[in-house]
């Protein structure tokens, strides 16, 4: 118990330790490109401290203007309104990066959608466990009741498989009556969904649906 718990503090003590950038790059010294991928990727400027930390291994150290010089260039792309767009409608976190309102708001439209597919989705998943679920009742139902036909059946086991056959009747019954309801509730979703879609659409047309 104890060697696997040393184990799994090594282990993610490792990971933590991984470093940012490789001895390659720290001694091409791209530091421009490197802070341009860190924004762009939503990254913030304090990712330059872990590069260092890393590049001190090798006696290395950056050239902070240029780092900064590419984060903000990357910064710039990555705080437009479609970028902004796209995160949210992926369902992404994000840095608290950027400060205009046209990203925030773009953002916030993309999440919209992403909650509605969502929700789209988890709805086809509930009728499809049901439909799944009303066919092996079915299959259950045929081995419970043939089971009754064996000659050696005893008393005991036949008063069980009479309560599973009246159980199986009963959650049959109740998830066909629901069904109804899902799939009313599914399609005032998958409505939504494409009347938020649309209406987005004008705005994000660079965006693919």
């Amino acid at each position: 118990m104890r060697i696997g718990l040393i184990f799994c503090v090594l282990f993610f003590a490792g990971c933590a330790a991984r470093p940012t950038v490789t001895e390659h790059q720290c001694r091409a010294g791209d530091w421009h490109t490197i802070g341009y991928r860190d924004s762009r990727q939503g990254l913030p400027s304090t990712q330059l401290l872990r590069h260092q930390e890393a590049c001190g291994e090798y006696g290395i150290y950056l050239a902070r203007e240029d780092y900064m010089a590419g984060w903000n260039d990357g910064l710039a792309e990555y705080c437009t309104s479609d970028n902004g767009f796209t995160l949210g409608r992926r369902g992404a976190n994000h840095q608290s990066l950027c400060t205009s309102d046209d990203f925030t708001l773009a953002y916030q439209d993309g999440r919209r959608l992403y909650e509605e597919n969502r929700e789209v989705t988890l709805m086809q998943r509930e009728i499809d466990g049901v439909e799944q679920r009303l066919v092996n009742i079915r299959q259950e139902l045929i081995g419970a009741t043939t089971a009754q036909l064996a000659p050696d059946l005893t008393t005991q086991h036949r008063i069980r498989l009479l309560a599973k056959v009246e159980s199986l009747y009963t959650e049959r019954t109740r998830l066909k009556s629901s069904l109804p309801r899902l799939e009313v509730d599914f399609q005032d979703s998958e409505d939504r969904l494409q009347a938020l879609s649309q209406s987005l659409a004008y705005a994000y047309e660079s965006e693919p649906r």
